[in-house]
């Protein structure tokens, strides 16, 4: 008995084209693109988010609210300005505006140095003055407010103290003013001291005719 050979199995057909891994990778990259023409169809790129590395200065919003610290009223002298600086923050409901300064006029000509102005309806005349030993370097001469009482220079005596001497207690005040009736000058140890001119006879004592104030 003759022995037959084994058959080999009829070879598999080959895969149809549409059916190769390379196709469907062909025609996901035309699908994807065609999806991007359409989305945008001028090509244009989308803007990237770049972090803000601008650091804002914590003190500016603070420093833009708060006040000048060289603030100038009265540009022609420095110690001026400090003086009236200082008071009108000390009597904000009379302050002081650069109109309401003058340089003051005498021997014929305006001095820099010195201003004249209104408080409280006093003449008051403000001066850089080397012989003041206060705070500012400042002397600061009025006559009595109207109407002319004892009541009205004190008032006004204790106004521009507040100023140069702001620490002072009433009662340190009044001692000062008790002081300033004994005459003729007074000196204290903060280094601020007044000269009162001669007492106007007219009017009640305590209404002089001037007040020098150093401060």
């Amino acid at each position: 008995m003759t022995e037959q050979s084994p058959q080999n199995p009829a070879a598999a057909p080959p895969k149809p084209w549409y059916m190769k891994w390379w196709v469907w990778l062909i025609a996901a990259v035309v699908v994807i693109g065609g999806i991007d023409v359409l989305v945008n169809p001028e090509g244009i790129e989308a803007p990237v988010d770049e972090p803000d590395t601008a650091q804002t200065d914590p003190t500016e919003t603070e420093e833009s609210a708060a006040p000048t610290a060289g603030e100038v009223i009265y540009e022609a002298n420095e110690a001026i300005n400090g003086f009236v600086l200082a008071f009108n923050e000390t009597h904000p409901d009379v302050a002081l505006a650069a109109e309401d300064l003058t340089a003051y006029h005498h021997h014929g000509r305006d001095h820099d140095d010195q201003v004249k102005t209104q408080i409280n309806g006093a003449e008051v005349v403000i001066s850089e003055d080397s012989f003041s030993h206060g705070s500012y370097g400042i002397s600061v001469v009025w006559d009595n407010p109207a109407p002319v009482t004892a009541d009205a220079n004190l008032a006004m005596f204790q106004m521009l103290m507040e100023v140069v001497a702001p620490d002072l207690s009433e009662a340190d005040m009044e001692v000062r003013w008790q002081q300033i009736l004994a005459g003729p000058k007074v000196k204290w140890d903060d280094g601020t001291e007044v000269t009162p001119g001669p007492t106007n006879v007219k009017f009640e004592p305590g209404t002089f005719s001037y007040v020098k104030l150093y401060g």
